[in-house]
């Protein structure tokens, strides 16, 4: 994803039977320390503290009846480019990592 494309975003999309609210945990690992804040209501955010990881946990509204749960991510010149690592839990069921990449 490139910092220069303004409308690029970082997307995610799970497809299951989650039912009609769902509690979301997104850890992002990046290389370099960064601020990770979220408009998400309620979600709460914990970073480690050389601030190369980082848990955003929310509980919210499932989409078609409970079959699927989204998000998207936007990043700006604040974050460092380079590699980063999503791992996706919902509920008690984790997905496979995901790996992209943010360049200028």
């Amino acid at each position: 994803m490139s910092l220069s494309n303004k409308t690029e975003k970082v997307c995610w999309v799970a497809v299951g039977d989650f039912g009609k609210k769902a509690t979301v945990s997104e850890t992002f690992k990046a290389q370099a320390p960064s601020e990770f804040t979220s408009s998400i209501e309620n979600a709460k955010v914990v970073s480690s503290l050389n601030k190369k990881i980082h848990t955003i946990t929310y509980t919210r509204p499932t989409l078609e009846n409970g079959k699927y749960m989204m998000n998207c991510w936007t990043f700006d010149r604040r974050d460092p480019i380079g590699k980063y690592v999503l791992t996706v839990k919902i509920g008690k069921h984790e997905f496979e990592k995901q790996v992209f990449y943010v360049t200028e």
